[in-house]
């Protein structure tokens, strides 16, 4: 009889369980803003409210290991609800230029949730380029270029005039 109520409990859990089955990346490229959809069955919310954690990973050596953390972001599962679009933001852009070569957002942790995903989702694609900076200082330094070899030429226009003699 013991038993027949423990089996009866032990389905009631699983019943009420999460499954986390898809983790997707849009554009299937890492930015700033990167984001993308979560994808749950048997949604179900208790107290506490079950969770998935995702966190984006950087790694410098083609992707063969991701010790370095980027960001992470949590996402409350609704009752019902089996898609959640995600969006994590990387407030260090430095982590999406050299030596950073490869991503991945993976789960992190969870809470009433059995993850059930193969593996992370990796890419080695950036959305949109990297910010660099060497457009700006040609931007201020060609126009002032400019400016001081129009100076320079005024300059020795009026001094060849001074020099010449005038007409008397």
């Amino acid at each position: 009889m013991l038993g027949a109520v423990a089996l009866m409990a032990a389905t009631a859990v699983v019943a009420l369980a999460n499954y986390a089955t898809g983790l997707t990346l849009t554009g299937k490229c890492f930015d700033t803003y990167t984001s993308g959809t979560l994808v749950t069955q048997n949604a179900q919310t208790a107290t506490p409210p079950h969770s998935v954690t995702l966190e984006v990973l950087a790694s410098k050596n083609g992707g063969s290991t991701y010790p370095y953390f980027v960001a992470n972001t949590t996402i409350d599962l609704k009752s019902g609800q089996n898609s959640y679009l995600w969006s994590i933001y990387t407030s260090n852009a430095a982590y999406f230029a050299t030596p950073y070569d490869a991503w991945e957002v993976t789960v992190e942790s969870t809470s009433g949730v059995t993850n059930q995903i193969s593996g992370p989702v990796k890419s080695t694609t950036l959305c949109s380029p990297v910010p660099n900076t060497p457009e700006s200082p040609l931007a201020v330094a060609l126009p002032l270029a400019g400016l001081a070899i129009f100076a320079g030429a005024f300059g020795v226009v009026i001094r060849r005039r001074r020099r010449s003699a005038s007409a008397v």
